[in-house]
């Protein structure tokens, strides 16, 4: 419960709304996997068509829109009167889930304690203090707001407990909403049709104390005003999410931060016009979020990331490539303002003083949380030895920071930057055919002194490595699984209890017939209904000229069991779900793979067999693989 105060978002225009919702992103939205399921569907494309149906369903409930959970969990704002911190949480991570697909838990600890650190006062006690979700929102949009694992809620004053300590590369953890926040005014119909195109809104309720007594899914009234009943007396001001409507019931739907013991599991129907929410109160929309490097890691694999690095959309791919001289080019794709998906070179990522240093096939790349979301890289180099190179986003350059492997690395690498945010992980494999786990425990700028090897992750038989290394959200600190190509033939899956952290286990046995070439390996957020769930796993590889696509069914991992060594003929976890080409003809490797955020399309990067390379996406309407670059063609490096 709070106060509203007399903040202000800068006025939205009647035709800057009317473009916003021309561009009517939730109809662009698709996912080929609903809820917690695993096997796919065919969606209702007709109702999701752009332009948009003429006139706006008579209902809307992101909780489950088209078959898929847009919303993360219900949360709790406990004994503490913060409400307008989780209002702007709230809005920030459904609408980045909305946006592009992934799923980007927010912290509203780090909204309240970064809000007050920032703007001191004479507060005293931040837990009992009201506040704005207007105020809240003009924060995050100068400061970003970082996930929970970099600074936590916390129902108590923690002014008197140290203070707002975040995490030291909190910049790189932060999605950012530099321009999309929209006062939508006192316009019902105006509201309804946002929250159909684009997405869920913040209200303010004028509330009685009865309110908290809501229980289930039928519609909530105000009581009279008596004085012979105090439930009915005014208990404050309320910052809900409104997540959807009802016509037919004449009501909203509002996501609450009471916990999942108020009304229907957190979730509530209120009457229309009910405690002045339309006729006194403005609502808030907000658009064009930027997630963070943190949020996406598991998303994608390879040379090619999603970022936010130009345009007000925020949904570049940066790609970096190894030409056939062996020297590296940056790239930059626009994120479709003005329909523009041109490819752009920023620079050249190096060039090798010595032919020891030319690069071998392409570059695991990441973007990390380091400085304002620098990027880094490893590639193999013709010295037999693992490169790594670092993008500091301020100067614009890449460095090179470390040379190691002593002249044993023979296979492509993967790269991640691991869970606790304090290093990098890649797994390789070396010139005798092990399989090697290497770690970097500091983030300092020290050429050859940060990686190390740290365990083999298979002693003998391995024929190719590739960027396959990943760290699902499974297990206590983040468990790694990697695939690689064996001697005979087959892919194998390995994986790291790191919770116990001894060895290296053994899991499925998979494919055939694949040659000396690199496996790719990401988390997917398919199968998945809020940002706690397990994604399933996707294995991109190339066969005889054609890419297959696998999935693990990980409904296992998610009844809590583990992979078991075997021939997966006999356990059935991975399923070949489809085999393509190019348009252009036959592919000789993958080097990327990503679930994007245009739709939640897969993406791949491949080399053709003769020597281009291209970027293709998997358009759900079709089932088919298409290119994605504008006018066709290939990439020029």
């Amino acid at each position: 419960m709070t106060l509203a105060s007399q903040l202000e978002i800068p006025p939205t225009s009647s035709e800057e709304i009317n473009r916003i919702l021309s561009e009517a992103i939730a109809y662009q939205l698709i996912n080929a996997f609903p809820g917690n399921s695993s096997s796919k569907v065919h969606l209702n494309l007709t109702a999701r068509q752009n332009p948009w149906p003429p006139s706006r369903p008579r209902s809307v409930d992101w909780r489950n829109r088209w078959g898929v959970s847009w919303l993360t969990t219900v949360q709790s704002q406990g004994r503490c009167d913060n409400c307008w911190a989780f209002a702007a949480a709230a809005l920030v991570e459904s609408m980045t889930r909305i946006e592009h697909g992934i799923w980007a838990k927010r912290s509203e600890g780090d909204v309240r304690d970064g809000a007050f650190t920032s703007n001191p006062g004479t507060v005293a006690n931040w837990c009992a203090q009201s506040g704005s979700y207007i105020g809240a929102l003009n924060w995050v949009q100068e400061h970003g707001v970082a996930d929970p694992g970099c600074w936590p809620w916390q129902d108590i004053n923690i002014k008197d407990h140290g203070g707002w300590k975040p995490c030291s590369d909190r910049i790189g953890r932060t999605v950012r909403i530099p321009k999309g926040v929209v006062d939508l005014k006192k316009d019902v119909e105006g509201q309804k049709q946002w929250i159909d195109r684009v997405g869920p809104i913040i209200t303010v309720i004028d509330m009685p104390w009865a309110f908290q007594d809501l229980r289930g899914s039928g519609v909530y009234t105000s009581p009279p005003v008596n004085d012979a009943n105090p439930r009915s007396q005014w208990a404050g001001q309320h910052f809900p999410l409104i997540v959807g409507y009802d016509d037919d019931r004449g009501a909203w739907l509002v996501k609450n931060s009471w916990g999942t013991w108020w009304g229907d599991n957190g979730y509530g129907w209120i009457k229309y016009g009910e405690m002045r929410m339309d006729d006194y109160w403005h609502k808030t929309g907000l658009r064009y979020t930027n997630p963070d490097p943190w949020s996406t890691r598991r998303l994608h694999n390879g040379n090619m990331i999603f970022t936010g690095r130009t345009g007000y959309i925020n949904k570049n791919f940066e790609l970096v490539a190894c030409n056939r001289r062996g020297y590296g080019s940056h790239l930059v794709r626009a994120g479709g303002e003005d329909n523009d998906f041109s490819w752009t070179t920023i620079g050249s990522a190096w060039a090798p003083p010595a032919p020891s240093g030319l690069c071998v096939g392409q570059p695991a790349l990441i973007g990390s949380t380091r400085g304002d979301r620098d990027l880094d890289l490893l590639y193999w180099s013709a010295g037999n030895n693992l490169v790594q190179k670092h993008y500091n986003q301020v100067s614009r350059t890449w460095i090179e920071t470390a040379v190691f492997g002593t002249g044993n690395i023979g296979g492509y690498p993967s790269l991640i930057q691991y869970n606790s945010g304090q290093g990098f992980a890649s797994v390789v494999r070396h010139l005798d055919g092990s399989l090697v786990h290497y770690e970097s425990t500091q983030l300092a700028l020290v050429p050859w002194l940060t990686w190390r090897q740290v365990r083999v992750v298979e002693a003998f038989g391995v024929r190719m490595s590739g960027p396959s290394l990943i760290q699902p959200n499974i297990g206590s600190k983040g468990n790694y699984y990697t695939v690689a190509v064996m001697e005979d033939s087959m892919l194998q899956l390995f994986w790291y209890n790191k919770d116990v952290g001894t060895i290296w286990m053994r899991g499925e046995r998979f494919s055939w017939l694949i040659g000396k070439t690199p496996p790719v390996m990401i988390q997917t957020n398919y199968a998945t209904a809020t940002e706690n769930d397990i994604g399933d796993f996707a294995v991109f590889v190339v066969m005889g000229g054609r890419v297959l696509r696998y999935r693990r069914d990980n409904s296992d991992l998610r009844a809590g069991g583990v992979p078991i060594d075997s021939a997966d003929s006999r356990e059935r976890r991975w399923h070949l779900e489809e085999n393509f080409l190019s348009p252009d003809g036959r592919v000789r490797h993958v080097w990327s793979a990503m679930q994007g955020p245009f739709s939640q399309n897969l993406e791949v990067v491949v080399e053709l067999e003769d020597g281009r390379m291209q970027t293709l996406f998997r358009d759900w309407g079709c089932e088919c693989w298409k290119l994605s670059m504008a006018g066709g063609g290939s990439i020029g490096v």
